[in-house]
């Protein structure tokens, strides 16, 4: 079992944002997990909020960079691939909605933020359990302390695999929900129609435009 150090809240408004004002406070933060119950005003990607009512689990852990390796495009990929690996010891096979969702039957279970600070990297990842969801995510059917723990289980995993020579592109492609999908990606100020074909090295998504192979960095809009 890899070490870790955990302080535990009934309530944040935000798991990330705690650890980045200890990061400014100069504490060490190195393998430092911050757990919530609940999260008032949870952080999700461009700038949307997480909705994290009690009964899920919402967990944020940080890295120091000492090797700077953490620094990546797409770091969110690396631990979405560990925390897909550990559900999948428990029978539950997800897929991963590039770049930082986990979908189980064709729902979203979980959502992970990785912010790179001051040589630290900090992941952020909710998992519905018990929580309110809306029509179109699901919840995981195991207790909430055993999600808690594969969660920092699979975050540790990860941090590992920048120190190895981890095949980022077929890993990515055993769980990429998105693969042969007709999708629509913004790239502002543009928006591309394609098809989904994995992602490249630097865990860029690759779309099929029918010209050509575009690797495209933005954000999904429509999947068709």
């Amino acid at each position: 079992m890899m070490e870790y150090r955990l302080e535990p809240f009934q309530s944040l408004a935000s798991t990330q944002d705690y650890l980045l004002s200890l990061l400014k406070a100069n504490k060490d933060i190195h393998k430092l997990v911050i757990r919530a119950d609940e999260q008032t005003k949870g952080k999700g990607t461009q700038g949307r909020e997480f909705i994290s009512n009690k009964g899920g689990s919402y967990q944020s852990i940080a890295f120091f960079d000492k090797d700077k390796i953490l620094q990546k495009p797409y770091t969110s990929l690396y631990f979405a691939i560990a925390l897909a690996k550990e559900l999948a010891k428990h029978n539950i096979d997800v897929k991963i909605k590039w770049p930082n969702d986990i979908y189980y039957q064709n729902k979203k279970l979980a959502g992970i933020l990785a912010q790179y600070s001051n040589q630290h990297l900090i992941v952020g990842i909710g998992v519905n359990v018990d929580n309110q969801i809306p029509d179109n995510a699901i919840a995981i059917k195991l207790a909430l302390a055993g999600v808690n723990e594969l969660v920092v289980n699979a975050c540790l995993q990860a941090y590992e695999y920048f120190g190895l020579a981890f095949d980022l592109v077929t890993e990515f492609r055993a769980f990429d929900y998105l693969l042969n999908k007709k999708i629509e990606i913004q790239i502002k100020p543009n928006a591309i129609r394609g098809f989904a074909k994995g992602i490249d090295s630097n865990g860029c998504l690759i779309v099929d435009n029918e010209k050509s192979n575009i690797c495209c960095r933005g954000h999904i809009s429509n999947i068709y």
